[in-house]
């Protein structure tokens, strides 16, 4: 991030932090109080380390002060399966791993569906993106064509808008990239969430972790 980006940044939440907390809206002026905080402590970049899952055949670099979830595995009896298959995608979804910033304020998932009969990948992002619409306050800001792993993808960008049911007046605005990429009968999805106003803050470090993803 340039300087003054990051100046014009920390003055904006400063300004945040004043208004609300005299406004009471101390939920607000607490959340860019720990923008701030996580923007001076990010400010210089980190090394990468390498994140592998020889099960499921993938690898990808994340900084080394983000932290990072595995799935649990559950050993799920057979007369139960029937049972809980409508609480589960009925694609299979798995979430593999999931990485979060310093500070908690983005959050990468890496994701991998099964489909259940043959899908082009521009079949399957017709079929997703209606889903994605149901999304309250969703906006669509682009889709294209990219590659990750080698293999051909499609990437979505949208945002939405969050409100807390004590605050309705107030919203809290999101910002989403998502990866679609097919190998074999799976559909992997890595996407990444942030607020709307730090996305181009994290763009260069998802950007890295994207193109360091790889199928082997």
């Amino acid at each position: 991030m340039k300087l003054n980006q990051f100046e014009k940044i920390i003055k904006y939440h400063i300004y945040i932090i004043v208004h609300y907390m005299k406004s009471n809206y101390i939920l607000f002026g607490l959340i860019s109080l720990s923008i701030i905080s996580f923007l001076t402590d990010e400010v210089f970049s980190e090394p990468f380390l390498l994140y592998e899952n020889p099960a499921k055949n993938i690898s990808i670099e994340y900084p080394a002060n983000w932290n990072k979830t595995e799935r649990v595995e559950y050993n799920i009896p057979e007369e139960l399966k029937d049972d809980l298959r409508g609480s589960i995608n009925e694609f299979g979804d798995e979430r593999i791993v999931t990485f979060y910033s310093e500070n908690g304020l983005g959050e990468l998932n890496i994701v991998i569906e099964n489909l259940p009969y043959y899908m082009s990948l521009q079949n399957y992002f017709d079929a997703n993106l209606p889903l994605l619409r149901q999304i309250p306050n969703f906006t669509l800001v682009n889709s294209s064509n990219t590659t990750i792993a080698n293999l051909p993808a499609m990437k979505v960008l949208y945002t939405f808008t969050m409100t807390d049911p004590t605050l309705p007046s107030i919203e809290i605005n999101f910002q989403i990239s998502q990866i679609y990429s097919i190998n074999n009968g799976k559909v992997h999805i890595i996407s990444f969430k942030t607020l709307s106003e730090l996305y181009d803050y994290f763009q260069p470090t998802v950007d890295r972790m994207y193109d360091s993803y790889k199928i082997n």
